[in-house]
């Protein structure tokens, strides 16, 4: 099984072999642990390696190369014949046969660079994913020295009561100034429109209905946040308290996916950014076997005690039904 577990993490599987390991480790525990495990194990290799991404045009500069040298071996060879069979080899320029070896080497050289260039792409962005949400845990350590140690808090209802207000709050507080940061590489790169600016709290509050729900929407961008927790009737944000395996940042959970597993990253997996300032890239949606997209009651809501982090996308509130509270914190 180890050796399936490493050729799911590296890709190498096929696609229903790939989707068997898959549902094996959202059903086993113990297996999902060995996979964590397995893919921690991989990290420093990932680190270490130089990330090389192919020059633009390679592959079909490559085409040209190999077809020029097939019409100079042709020159080569007209020039030791006769000038008959010179001049109809001339005419011919190309047989079947020649086409068919050209075919093929042309086909062989797609088959080694496009995939080498799709990986090295997808390899990018996630980096880059990466380097945002670090850049977002910094704002977030600054807020939170400002704010009695505590990250941007979710209000329990009203206007402001959805996951991405923490963006407005990073954004306008002067935390976190540039709005790019706020989406992840991968999703903007295949998208034309130009990124949209981080909505303000006054405009937030001063609309309704539809366009309020734009609003909320572009808030957080495409990442994920944390919802806070509910414990003993009391809902509170959280605390920075530099805990490894409490997750309050990643790659925005879609309502589609098994274990609403995101989708920047074509379905791949998802950066989570923990409480501590390290992100891990999860091929599942599951931290230490947690779900970080679901509560334990496999609810998008606030979690329901301390180490319940659930990360909910922009328009997710904390409380998604009728709940009287006792209190508050920020």
């Amino acid at each position: 099984m180890r050796q399936q577990l490493l050729g799911y993490l590296l890709g190498a599987l096929d696609a229903p072999e790939q989707d068997r390991v898959e549902k094996q480790v959202q059903q086993d525990p113990q297996l999902c642990e060995r996979l964590e495990e397995l893919d921690a194990s991989l990290e420093p290799l990932r680190q270490q390696r130089p990330l090389h991404v192919p020059p633009e045009g390679l592959a079909q500069r490559t085409c040209q190369f190999v077809e020029r040298e097939i019409e100079q071996r042709h020159v080569a060879l007209a020039s030791d014949s006769n000038a008959a069979e010179a001049s109809a080899a001339g005419r011919r320029r190309w047989s079947l046969n020649d086409m068919i070896v050209a075919g093929g080497v042309i086909a062989a050289a797609a088959l080694l660079f496009f995939p080498a260039i799709a990986s090295s792409r997808f390899q990018s962005q996630k980096t880059g994913c990466k380097d945002h949400l670090r850049r977002l845990h910094v704002a977030l350590m600054q807020y939170a020295d400002a704010n009695h140690g505590f990250f941007p808090a979710v209000p329990p209802q009203g206007k402001l009561s959805f996951a991405g207000i923490y963006g407005p709050l990073l954004h306008h507080g002067g935390y976190a100034v540039e709005p790019s940061l706020f989406f992840c590489p991968a999703v903007m790169d295949t998208n034309d429109e130009e990124r949209p600016d981080i909505p303000t709290l006054m405009e937030l509050r001063a609309r309704q209905g539809r366009t309020l729900a734009v609003l909320q929407r572009r808030s957080g961008g495409n990442y994920g946040y944390t919802l806070g927790i509910i414990v003993n009737g009391a809902y509170s944000g959280v605390r920075e308290r530099g805990r490894v395996h409490f997750a309050v940042m990643a790659d925005a959970p879609s309502a589609h996916l098994a274990g609403r597993q995101s989708d920047n990253h074509a379905g791949r997996g998802q950066n989570v950014l923990y409480e501590d300032g390290h992100v891990h890239f999860l091929l599942t949606c599951q931290s230490d076997c947690d779900n970080v997209f679901l509560s334990e009651r496999n609810l998008v809501e606030a979690g329901r005690h301390w180490d319940d982090a659930v990360l909910g996308p922009s328009t997710a509130s904390p409380i998604p039904y009728p709940f009287r509270l006792t209190s508050a914190s920020r």
